[in-house]
């Protein structure tokens, strides 16, 4: 991610709501576009080459997109739309086709909830995200551990958290098992299956054996 991002965390819980990076958001994943920023003028104005069927902005990279998201939040935000309810309401207001008041109200939960503060404080430019996106994570973080209510980026298979503020959640591991987890699973599973494997002449031979021992048996008492 860029170091001139303003709002960077933001950014992160914008494009994880807009459901960018999975199968259900496919244009503006497939248009690098993580704010689902409509095509006009102001995409134009900063890299979008084209436009979806649904209108949304196509832009050349991940980069382009992230950095015409942030141009949007910090001009919503220097205009005055400085809390995550007045942010949200106007990026997604509850009247916009296909929304609804429940769905922009949980939007702003998450967004003020992924900054640690209330839907009407201010959002300052340094608020630690609670969580960090799949595009985002290290190489560790993406195998360790699975946020409440994530799902599955289709380029990676890994999971990434579909809302902020989720904990690990619950499974034989606590969430994704590490490499080692993985590891001792293999080889106890290789073993148990050898063992099986290993046991079957044994097995047979004492079958084969108790069947001419009841042989034996009926031909004597015969």
């Amino acid at each position: 991610m860029a170091n001139n991002l303003n709002f960077p965390n933001v950014d992160l819980l914008i494009a994880q709501n807009e459901g960018y990076g999975t199968y259900q958001a496919p244009s503006i994943t497939y248009g690098n576009n993580p704010g689902a920023i409509m095509y006009g003028p102001f995409a134009q104005s900063l890299g979008a080459t084209g436009a979806n069927d649904n209108g949304t902005a196509i832009f050349p990279d991940h980069q382009t997109g992230m950095n015409a998201l942030d141009t949007l939040v910090s001009q919503k935000i220097g205009g005055g739309l400085n809390t995550p309810a007045a942010l949200i309401n106007s990026w997604a207001p509850a009247n916009a086709p296909g929304n609804s008041q429940a769905a922009t109200d949980n939007y702003i939960q998450s967004v003020a909830a992924g900054l640690g503060i209330g839907a009407n404080d201010p959002i300052p430019s340094t608020t630690a995200a609670a969580n960090t996106p799949w595009w985002n994570k290290s190489f560790g973080e993406l195998f360790g551990t699975r946020p409440a209510g994530s799902t599955v980026n289709p380029f990676t298979g890994l999971t990434h958290a579909a809302e902020a503020g989720g904990a690990k959640s619950s499974g034989i591991f606590g969430g994704f098992p590490s490499f080692a987890q993985i590891a001792a699973f293999v080889i106890g599973a290789g073993l148990i299956i050898g063992g099986i494997f290993f046991l079957r002449p044994v097995q047979s031979a004492t079958v084969q054996i108790a069947g001419a021992a009841r042989k034996a048996g009926t031909i004597i008492s015969g």
